[in-house]
C-alpha cells in the first residue's frame, strides 16, 4: 500500500509541475499579447503542490528505499560481474 501511495504522489508531483509550467507559458503569452496576466495564482498553486507532493515522496520513500536499496545494489553488482570483463 505504501508503494502505491509513493507512486500516486510521484505522479501528482509531476502533474502539478506540468501545470505550473503550462500556466507560466500562458502568462508569458498574455504579457506578450498585451493582456494582463491573471493566471499567476494557478502557476503558484501548481508549483506549491508539486513541491508538497515531491516532499511526500521523499518522506514516504526514505524508509522504503532503506530496505530496497541494498537488494537493488547487490542485484546490479551481481549482474555486472556475471557479464564478465568483455561486456562491461
Amino acid at each position: 500500500m505504501k508503494r502505491a501511495i509513493i507512486v500516486v504522489c510521484s505522479w501528482a508531483a509531476a502533474l502539478c509541475l506540468a501545470l505550473a509550467y503550462l500556466t507560466i507559458g500562458w502568462g508569458i503569452d498574455d504579457v506578450v499579447g498585451g493582456r494582463a496576466w491573471s493566471t499567476w495564482w494557478l502557476a503558484l498553486a501548481g508549483a506549491l503542490a508539486s513541491g508538497f507532493f515531491a516532499w511526500l515522496v521523499s518522506a514516504f520513500g526514505a524508509t522504503a528505499m532503506k530496505e530496497l536499496e541494498p537488494s537493488l545494489r547487490h542485484t546490479m553488482i551481481r549482474q555486472v560481474f556475471a557479464l564478465g570483463p568483455t561486456q562491461r
